[in-house]
């Protein structure tokens, strides 16, 4: 079997794992607030990733398998220590919404409230624009900015985990994907078949990066829900695949 179609098997299994798993958001809890439905996306995502390998779509699968790559760096960056993360992740999304209540004067009042109880100040860039606390131009851009990450590489970079570390290694080439670099672009067209051509390295790239993805998830989840996913069989495969293809 083609190393691919091993990551696939795998991701396949954990899949079924994960769905015959019940997890919980407990009221009041940041943690689980947090956790849960990012875990249920990332899981989301690792199934579209496998039917779009499925069917051969590989451009497609490498796509989003970009911006699973970027959700599990965000989620094991929370991971080094959620209990205090969490809060801020969730705190963020009120700045983020600043842009919809500024159409919504009705809002003005209760929002001036929730900002307050957030702590916005601390949010907020070291040289706004100007005073007024319903600017989104006066806050970092985004909610990982508050703990001095300027980006994805940084972030990278500061986790320092093995699974993370050897993924990353293909996040520059996956961005490709997203901004229709024209590496891949120029590459995709079979001027003699008249249409688009799959390239099957592709398909071991993101295969790969869906794997790991959800294994690093499912290993974070887990510490946070009583309900426990079994991952030690696939997590070993996944290490043995790694090692024996650098």
């Amino acid at each position: 079997m083609a190393v691919e179609d091993e990551y696939i098997k795998l991701t396949k299994e954990l899949l079924n794992r994960i769905a015959k798993t019940v997890l919980y958001i407990q009221t009041g809890d940041c943690v689980s607030a947090v956790t849960v439905p990012w875990f249920k996306q990332i899981s989301q995502i690792a199934s579209d990733t496998i039917l779009l390998l499925e069917k051969n779509s590989f451009y497609n699968a490498c796509l989003i398998a970009a911006s699973m790559m970027e959700s599990i760096l965000q989620l094991t960056f929370l991971d080094t220590d959620m209990s205090e993360k969490s809060k801020t992740y969730g705190a963020f999304g009120l700045i983020e919404d600043l842009e919809r209540i500024k159409a919504h004067p009705e809002e003005y009042e209760e929002t001036q409230k929730a900002l307050e109880m957030i702590d916005y100040k601390r949010f907020l860039k070291k040289n706004p624009a100007d005073q007024d606390s319903l600017n989104r131009n006066n806050y970092i851009n985004h909610w990982y900015n508050f703990y001095g990450i300027k980006g994805f590489p940084d972030m990278a970079k500061r986790i320092r985990q093995p699974y993370i570390d050897h993924i990353y290694k293909s996040y520059t080439f996956l961005c490709g994907f997203k901004h229709f670099q024209p590496y891949h672009i120029v590459r995709l067209y079979d001027i003699h078949e008249k249409k688009l051509f799959e390239n099957p390295g592709q398909k071991w790239i993101a295969a790969e990066i869906t794997l790991y993805s959800l294994i690093e998830a499912v290993i974070i989840i887990n510490k946070y829900q009583e309900n426990k996913i079994d991952i030690l069989d696939i997590s070993q495969k996944a290490t043995t695949l790694m090692l024996n293809n650098p």
